[in-house]
């Protein structure tokens, strides 16, 4: 049970990202800019929401819970996540490079959110591990 936290929570929404766009039967912009609801607003403007702001949203949040997982430093398991987390960057963007259905601006911006994580991931620890170093008594 433990190694699903290990799984970057940017995996989720990459399967998500593909099962919305090979079971709609649309291309993959079409399923992307799909809209999914509104929300009236006291303004009287309507904010229209669609599935590709939606993901880009979950993005986001999947992002503040993977640097929030970054900063424990009582885990042995940080190599494996981040390697994991490097794993699912090149997933990305092999995805991006090979397949039709990759290339849409929601998933362009998924990936560059997963690059960050991969970057944050990696400063941060070694910015914790720099700080525990200085902070040991000799």
């Amino acid at each position: 049970m433990a190694y699903i936290t290990n799984i970057p929570s940017l995996t989720y929404l990459l399967v998500l990202y593909f099962i919305i766009v090979f079971t709609t039967g649309n291309t993959a912009l079409e399923a992307m800019d799909a809209e999914l609801f509104n929300i009236p607003l006291i303004s009287q403007a309507t904010l229209k929401v669609t599935v590709s702001e939606l993901l880009i949203l979950l993005g986001v949040i999947a992002l503040y819970i993977e640097i929030f997982k970054s900063t424990r430093t009582s885990s042995s398991d940080t190599i494996v996540e981040h390697g994991i987390s490097m794993a699912l960057f090149i997933v990305y963007l092999v995805l991006f490079l090979i397949l039709e259905k990759a290339a849409t601006s929601a998933f362009l911006i998924l990936m560059m959110i997963q690059l960050l994580d991969v970057v944050g991931g990696f400063t941060i620890s070694i910015s914790t591990a720099r700080r525990d170093i200085n902070m040991t008594p000799h």
